[in-house]
């Protein structure tokens, strides 16, 4: 597989992608994954919005292999209170450190601001390090999951009109 970062789709452009991105997600979040990548597949493929939620952005490389993945869904807040979530950002081992997680990120921000969404947020297990370094702000942690694993993550959040000059310039 070639790394080299192409282009940006939609998944509605791209469903033949679904069965490969669910693989990637039952690999990367095992416990997340039951009961297996058909029932993964199924999530996936209704994230084909093309102007509503769920959306989900695949970036490619140029002969349209897919090297990561973003969703754009609803959610709740800690609080319980209705957000847009940036979810599943997910780019292959061999494909990273080559700016496609960063270009999924700007591209959900561009995405939700033309759905009029102001705040995009996020929870993230392990990478708040690098979503500090895109402009997120910390808002809180909050214990996600199944009730039989929960598991502590960072509540985030970022404005969708926030110029790339104002990325990174939080806390």
């Amino acid at each position: 597989m070639t790394t080299e970062f192409h282009h940006i789709s939609l998944l509605a452009d791209l469903a033949e992608a679904v069965p490969v991105l669910a693989e990637w997600i039952c690999r990367t979040w095992p416990q997340d994954c039951d009961p297996g990548p058909d029932a993964a597949a199924r999530q996936i493929s209704r994230w084909c919005g093309r102007d509503s939620l769920p959306m989900a952005l695949i970036a490619c490389d140029p002969h349209g292999a897919p090297l990561g993945f973003a969703g754009l869904v609803p959610g709740l807040s800690p609080q319980r209170q209705d957000i847009v979530l940036l979810s599943t950002l997910l780019v292959v081992p061999l494909a990273r450190r080559r700016g496609i997680g960063r270009s999924l990120c700007t591209e959900a921000r561009v995405r939700a601001a033309q759905l009029g969404v102001p705040v995009l947020h996020l929870y993230t297990l392990d990478r708040h390090a690098f979503f500090r370094l895109l402009g997120w702000r910390l808002l809180s942690h909050a214990i996600v999951g199944a009730p039989n694993r929960p598991r502590g993550a960072a509540f985030m959040q970022i404005d969708t009109a926030a110029t790339p000059t104002e990325e990174g310039h939080d806390e």
